[in-house]
């Protein structure tokens, strides 16, 4: 294992050593009080922050109980809170509890159910959203929860269905409980349960439960690990048993090999002890009083945050080559790498521009490579890249790159006619930098191979076959080949009625999202739509709203998009003359494209804050569309908005166009949050 120092992880997994047993309780009601549980169910009684201290009484106090029955898996939640903040659309982001379920720890097929209280007047009950990571999901059942408001705080209660679930109520589950509070200074705070706080995206930070028929006694204790700069490990043990009166023991054992023993000892307001362990060996199991508490895996680390796994940079170099051998593949940040995973190996498979498998390099041209890095723990990363074979190696000192003119962007404010003196030194600068970096940048070798695949004599290239786009295609289809090909991620929200009328067919709104607006299925609430839908209204039409893969920069790949709606219409019952498509950002610009790319399948479009080719203006001149934009945008330029709409009329087209005054980057919310821009879009109908 590498030194932990190389690990971006603040809090590790720490896994449990036993099961704590759940028991069967037949006769609970859920209405949100606990009068039927008496002093039944397993008892959390110690959340605790992320570094293991106890909650302040002040600020939160909460405890959890569970159970099960016949029907599903019970849980009731106890909070007092001083302060209650609850979010419009991203549930968790303010007071909230999220329960994660898994048919055992460390398995694939894992269950959130995320729960706010709904204590506004306007509110019922409370607000549920849920997100389902198990590969055959059912529908089958919903949901129960309740809430009832106390003096001090509230009390969630539920029930999730066994038919929900997929599962029969045996044996053992993986289970977590974080209770977030946005009042806990800045930003919002994690209360959790051990052993982690990632059970969202690593199943092997959840707690192991056994069904059964008696309780085990009540969990009075946390325990948390962190590395430190010295390359050990930091173990911190707290208690909140306050009735405690004798000094209990801790032990930090490798094998039979006691390396750690502290007291806790008994106090009024809690009991806390730190202690120091080696980062490397065997795993290590801490026990209080021999009663295992859970094992530090040093052979089997928890990994860091799913997110910057999926957006690092695992580019390889170089990715222009000449010479009849694949060059050794060496990640170009393997420094980076290795502070998030450790140390990785890369496994490659190389592909020639007929998409076959090759050992060496034959002809000159494009190939790519899939490979794979494997960490000395955890799952692997895949990824893709493209590289381009040269017919010989360039002698950078001889050769020269000629440009006949140059322009330069006028805000360098530099006079056009000096420019044109200095073309040569233009030269200079980009033969130095290109014979530098053209090897080292991945961009070179999908430009490089886009234009020995092109037909010579063939007219320039359009957004539909530009090198990124030619590329994303050839990859396409490669992945598909090799059955790594996976479809976009997404929710669909049926209008009242749906289930009805089983003749009725109804429009259909596609939602696409901005950059980093895709990690998971709650964020995809944060604007547009999806947000309205989550805070309660009513919409006439089927949303579907898919979701990028995190770190996918390139944006929204159209013929993948329209793959997505073949299956929708497919399954639903979708008015094909009432395809709509809107977007935000990088959704802007992907409905712009998808549009192009699609000129006969939509009834209206409606981008927001995003670019489109001009180029392509006359393919989607005919289909109504609305654009708007925030004159104050520093991310997306308006200019980007005014140049498309200005290329739509030359086209013969009748956009419509509005752009907001003193309005920067975040300019949907009127539009979204208003009734005017769904009553134009659904007017709209294809002829």
């Amino acid at each position: 294992m590498p030194p932990l120092r190389l690990l971006c992880v603040l809090i590790a997994l720490a896994s449990a050593a036993h099961a704590a047993d759940v028991p069967r309780l037949p006769s609970v009601t859920i209405d949100g009080s606990l009068g039927d549980w008496s002093d039944r169910g397993f008892v959390i009684e110690n959340l605790a922050s992320l570094d293991a201290q106890p909650v302040p009484a002040a600020n939160l106090s909460a405890r959890a109980r569970f159970g099960w029955d016949d029907q599903g898996f019970l849980f009731a939640i106890e909070i007092e809170d001083n302060v209650i903040t609850e979010a419009a659309a991203e549930l968790y982001t303010a007071d909230s509890v999220e329960l994660f379920l898994a048919r055992s720890v460390g398995a694939d097929d894992r269950f959130q159910v995320l729960l706010a209280p709904g204590l506004n007047p306007l509110q019922a009950g409370p607000r549920i959203a849920y997100e389902d990571r198990r590969k055959n999901k059912t529908s089958a059942a919903s949901i129960e929860a309740a809430r009832t408001a106390t003096a001090t705080g509230y009390i969630l209660e539920g029930r999730v269905p066994w038919r929900m679930l997929g599962w029969s109520p045996e044996g053992t589950l993986g289970v977590q409980v974080i209770v977030n509070d946005a009042d806990h200074g800045p930003g919002r705070h994690k209360w959790v349960w051990h052993p982690g706080e990632q059970s969202s995206s690593d199943s092997r930070q959840l707690n192991e439960v056994r069904l059964a028929g008696i309780a085990s006694p009540p969990d009075r204790v946390v325990w948390r690990w962190r590395p430190l700069e010295s390359g050990r490990l930091a173990v911190v043990v707290a208690s909140n048993d306050k009735a405690a009166t004798t000094t209990q023991w801790i032990t930090a054992r490798e094998n039979d090999r006691l390396i750690a023993q502290v007291a806790l000892v008994p106090n009024p307001a809690g009991m806390r002890s730190e202690f120091i362990v080696p980062a490397q060996g065997e795993d290590i199991t801490v026990a209080l009083d021999d009663r295992p508490l859970g094992v530090i895996p040093l052979k089997s680390a928890g990994r860091p945050d799913s997110t910057k796994i999926n957006r690092a940079d695992y580019t390889l170099t170089p990715a222009v080559f000449s010479g009849n051998m694949f060059p050794e593949a060496r990640l170009a940040k393997a420094a980076e790498i290795e502070k998030l995973l450790g140390p990785v190996t890369i496994h490659p498979r190389y592909f020639d521009a007929g998409q076959q498998e090759v050992t060496t390099p034959v002809a000159p041209g494009r190939y790519g490579v899939v490979y794979e890095i494997k960490p000395l723990a955890g799952p692997a990363v895949l990824r893709y890249q493209t590289l381009f074979k040269l017919p010989q190696e360039i002698n950078w000192r001889t050769a020269r790159m000629e440009f006949p003119a140059i322009e330069l962007p006028r805000e360098m404010g530099l006079d056009p006619a000096n420019v044109r003196r200095h073309v040569k030194d233009f030269e200079w600068l980009f033969n130095d930098t290109w014979r530098t970096q053209l090897a080292e940048t991945a961009e070179s070798a999908i430009v490089l191979a886009a234009i020995a695949d092109a037909t010579p004599g063939s007219s320039p290239a359009t957004a539909r076959d530009h090198a990124w786009r030619r590329n994303q295609d050839w990859w396409h289809q490669l992945r598909k080949k090799l059955g790594q090909w996976e479809q976009y991620d997404h929710v669909v929200h049926t209008p009242e009625g749906y289930g009805e009328d089983r003749e009725k067919r109804w429009p259909l709104v596609l939602f696409l999202h901005g950059s980093g607006d895709g990690e998971n299925r709650q964020i995809l609430q944060k604007w547009g739509p999806p947000r309205q839908q989550a805070l309660g209204r009513k919409f006439p039409f089927i949303l579907v709203a898919p979701r990028s893969p995190a770190g996918q920069w390139q944006g929204w790949y159209a013929p993948q998009l329209g793959a997505l709606l073949d299956d929708i219409e497919a399954n639903y019952r979708v008015d094909k003359n009432r395809i709509y498509v809107t977007g935000l950002s990088m959704g802007g610009s992907g409905t712009w494209r998808l549009a192009s790319e699609f000129p006969d399948r939509f009834a209206a479009i409606a981008p927001f804050c995003g670019g489109g080719n001009e180029s392509e203006a006359p393919r989607i001149a005919h289909i109504p569309t609305w654009a708007f934009h925030g004159d104050q945008d520093k991310a997306v330029p308006v200019e980007y908005t005014l140049r498309m709409i200005e290329a739509v009329k030359k086209a013969g087209g009748q956009p419509r166009m509005t752009i907001y005054p003193g309005v920067g980057h975040v300019c949907w919310e009127e539009a979204y949050g208003g009734q005017e821009f769904y009553d134009w879009l659904l007017a709209q109908r294809r002829p």
